[in-house]
């Protein structure tokens, strides 16, 4: 009985080592199971070995992202780095933006890198930094290139809100400093500035919401974001 080689994850050792003893009993072992298609399993000469599952997160920083892959084995989190890439910000205009084109670009490339080189993959999840957000129309497309919180559209708007809801109730119901980098004084300024784009939106997505819009079709928001 020839054994073919198992690439792509380690073998469990004290599973072919069971399957091997039932065969030399002339027994079917118990801990594998005779095999059709191999669907997430390893295939051993028609037996089919289980494959630990396996989950993709997609971190993205405010200067880089990356992809990496974690399966669950023996109680344990085994980590393996699939893909690293840049997260740069664009001029437009005369603001700070971000690239969401070459960025989604490259979240769909990290993806197509582990599905091509793992044996199997349950999910993918995706995080980024805060703050930022995105804004589509009633067909899902991108209304303008979202923008970088550090460009200087939020200049002023601190005060503004403040004046017009009260720093103390801002802060009792937010919990959060009033920083002008947060989403509440981006859209301040984009109300006040760009009253013409957020009459084109129909939501609004945060940034790890806008990228898995692009890889799933739906528009939500995460609760906890």
């Amino acid at each position: 009985f020839v054994f073919v080689e198992l690439t792509g994850i380690d073998a469990h050792a004290e599973g072919l080592a069971n399957h091997r003893a039932s065969l030399d009993q002339g027994q079917p072992s118990e801990r594998l199971t005779p095999a059709g298609p191999c669907d997430r399993h390893w295939s051993v000469r028609g037996y089919c070995a289980p494959v630990a599952p396996t989950f993709l997160a997609i971190d993205i920083g405010a200067e880089s992202g990356r992809a990496i892959a974690g399966t669950l084995e023996d109680g344990r989190i085994r980590l393996r780095d699939i893909s690293r890439f840049p997260n740069q910000p664009v001029t437009l205009n005369g603001s700070l933006r971000w690239d969401f084109e070459a960025l989604a670009t490259s979240v769909t490339e990290s993806i197509t890198i582990a599905a091509s080189s793992l044996d199997r993959l349950d999910s993918v999840g995706v995080d980024t930094w805060g703050v930022d957000y995105g804004l589509i129309d009633e067909h899902g497309a991108l209304v303008e290139m979202p923008y970088h919180y550090r460009d200087h559209r939020t200049d002023g708007m601190v005060a503004r809100v403040c004046d017009l809801v009260g720093r103390d109730r801002l802060y009792n119901t937010t919990g959060i400093q009033c920083l002008p980098i947060n989403t509440l004084f981006q859209l301040r300024a984009a109300v006040e500035r760009t009253p013409d784009v957020v009459a084109r939106a129909d939501r609004l997505l945060t940034m790890p919401d806008l990228i898995n819009h692009r890889l799933t079709g739906r528009a939500v928001c995460e609760f906890t974001n």
